[in-house]
């Protein structure tokens, strides 16, 4: 990118940035009831293999009833190495938050489908667009219907839950291995491949407008169902969304433990790394069948890890903990964009790895009392800059809470009781 036009997207996007504010949300009110009932056996086969066994019925007031089943094979041809395989069915029923969320403000990006429409430009989106009288006369004024920076940040509207969502189900298989080098030191590895069906989220505000406007004319609704609202001229002003099964999920990764122990001086250091490596993560639109491999952007990174390391001695207990997140990009497909030229962002785009550093201390009692105290985010990291215009950026906090440390370094202590 010319560095003549850095300073503007970092300008930009400071812009967007103050932009952002809390916004007002309705109360979640609503209530499900679930039954479930599940067995679950272990068989020997032989000395080295043995075969497990469940399944689970489970009953949902609102979706209804469903059989789930998981099976799964361990060889241990060793005592110190073993193989496992297994194969399952899951579900996930809509909960709470995803029926009857209340409805709360956004101003997230969303992409109006007329922009850019002129009098020549053909199809049913084009049709739809100049059918709307506001629209049609900026048309005739301006060639086209080209909306300001101010038009395009400042689309407001809701988000909430939905009645009408369905369960999702999930198709689940894994192979692994478990190794224990020596008597301290153990490894475990497992490949997984998990696809997923009616998966639940949020429909995005720009799919709302693109489902309404590739419609026929005849059968074009210029309010999208109450969905949208519109100024005198024309430019978007608020598009609500909610919750729906829009998604099919195929993901697959490789998850490593590595434990491992010693006598160090009068006590025991302890340490144990976690590390998941996203090898896919696609998503194919329902409707339309494209589809998007997601590792590497802010919420699906390409590398996981959390490095854990503990010394105790007798009753008392240090662990440091290191959570490390992978370098991302906000877009992988460049569904975010720049207010100011509406292009997609670039060097606002890309997001370096972090690092967070959590201590604690604890101390049992012979009374069955523990007393901890402890900090999380030591080195006070700050969450990297996503505001307005961004995919992943929450509206008022300008970053993506389910990735980043959004609360800063802040200490606690407690006791607890065992009787």
């Amino acid at each position: 990118m010319p560095a003549g036009n850095r300073t503007t997207e970092w300008d930009t996007l400071s812009t967007q940035l103050v932009a952002s504010s809390t916004n007002k949300s309705e109360p979640t009110y609503g209530k499900l009831i679930t039954k479930d009932i599940y067995i679950e056996t272990l068989l020997p086969l032989l000395d080295t293999l043995e075969l497990d066994l469940a399944a689970r019925y489970g009953d949902h007031s609102i979706t209804g009833g469903d059989v789930t089943w998981d099976a799964g094979i361990k060889y241990s041809p060793f005592d110190t190495f073993s193989l496992r395989a297994s194969a399952a069915t899951a579900i996930r029923t809509p909960n709470i938050s995803d029926l009857y969320g209340g409805r709360g403000e956004t101003f997230a990006a969303v992409a109006d489908p007329c922009s850019g429409v002129s009098a020549t430009t053909t199809g049913n989106v084009a049709d739809n667009c100049r059918i709307i009288s506001s629209i049609n006369d900026r048309i005739v004024k301006d060639g086209n219907f080209e909306l300001t920076q101010a038009e395009k940040q400042g689309t407001g509207g809701t988000t909430g839950g939905s009645a009408n969502v369905k369960a999702e189900t999930a198709e689940t298989y894994s192979v692994g291995a478990i190794w224990q080098v020596i008597d301290d030191l153990s490894i475990t590895v497992d490949y997984y491949n998990v696809a997923i069906d009616d998966a639940i989220t949020s429909t995005s505000r720009s799919t709302v407008m693109r489902r309404c406007f590739e419609v026929s004319a005849t059968d074009f609704d210029p309010t999208c169902a109450g969905a949208s609202v519109r100024n005198e001229d024309g430019a978007l002003t608020s598009v609500d969304s909610g919750t729906g099964n829009e998604n099919q999920i195929d993901t697959s990764g490789i998850d490593t433990d590595i434990t491992y122990s010693m006598d160090l001086g009068p006590g025991t250091f302890r340490t144990q790394l976690v590390w998941t490596y996203t090898i896919e993560y696609v998503i194919a639109g329902i409707e339309s069948g494209e589809t998007v491999d997601y590792v590497g952007e802010v919420l699906t990174p390409e590398h996981r890890a959390n490095l854990n390391l503990s010394y105790g001695i007798d009753d008392f207990n240090f662990a440091w903990r290191m959570r490390y997140w992978d370098e991302a990009v906000d877009s992988i497909n460049g569904e975010n964009f720049n207010f100011y030229s509406g292009e997609p962002l670039t060097v606002g785009n890309e997001i370096d790895a972090v690092v967070y550093h959590d201590i604690n201390a604890r101390y049992n009692f012979s009374n069955g009392i523990e007393a901890f105290v402890g900090v999380k985010n030591l080195f006070d990291k700050q969450p990297p800059l996503l505001p307005q215009g961004t995919v992943n950026g929450g509206t008022g906090i300008n970053t993506a809470s389910e990735a980043y440390d959004v609360t800063g370094r802040y200490f606690y202590a407690g006791v607890n009781f065992k009787f």
